[in-house]
């Protein structure tokens, strides 16, 4: 049984109202039934303080008026069905949320195969971070630096970049990230070597649930 409000007395045999309380709000199952304590004895502000504490949504001494009782539950009942219309809610979005980052690591964990596996090198950054989230290995064998080298120094990227390129592939790298455009340039790097290679890059941007 699972009601929308229990009228609950604070005085009974074995188990006070008090603990009754407490057990129903920390029981997952129950602990969204409104509860409305009853007392003819325990009246005082603390009695009152410690209902409340314990979860309990009103407080009524007796002798009690059917009245305000009757007025008390229909604005109990107002209020659980707008909490259960959220709940519900909130439920659904947990769900579609759960969805969605299971589909995006499925993609992620496809991408992250298909990338290990490509002829091009592939370079993944996460710009607020401003470190690489994965690099395909045979990076070593165009600039001779190996994918440790880069996720250990992110900085690396820029640095092998032929000085008289820098100015040309930022401004292009800038427009890319303001606009959201891709871009395809050429650019100059310095090999591990010394020697200079030349590098046709294809960037572009892809954006998580977060921006």
């Amino acid at each position: 049984e699972q009601p929308d409000i229990i009228l609950l007395d604070i005085n009974m045999p074995e188990m006070d109202g008090y603990e009754v309380c407490r057990k129903l709000k920390a029981d997952v199952r129950t602990q969204h039934i409104l509860i409305i304590i009853l007392t003819g004895i325990k009246t005082d502000s603390e009695s009152r303080i410690k209902a409340l504490e314990l979860g309990a949504e009103a407080f009524l001494t007796k002798p009690i008026d059917p009245a305000e009782l009757t007025a008390q539950i229909n604005v109990m009942l107002r209020i659980k069905a707008a909490e259960d219309i959220l709940r519900g809610e909130k439920e659904l979005l947990d769900k579609k949320v759960k969805e969605r980052t299971r589909e995006l690591f499925e993609s992620e964990s496809r991408f992250n195969r298909i990338s290990l596996n490509a002829k091009e090198v592939i370079f993944k950054i996460n710009i607020q971070k401003n470190s690489y989230e994965l690099i395909t290995e045979n990076v070593v064998n165009i600039l001779g630096y190996s994918a440790r080298e880069f996720y250990a120094n992110p900085a690396l990227g820029r640095q092998i970049i032929c000085e008289d390129d820098i100015t040309r592939v930022e401004l292009l790298w800038n427009k890319m990230l303001k606009e959201g455009i891709p871009q395809q340039f050429e650019s100059r790097m310095i090999h591990k070597s010394g020697k200079t290679v030349w590098l046709h890059q294809n960037n572009v941007i892809v954006k998580d649930d977060e921006g």
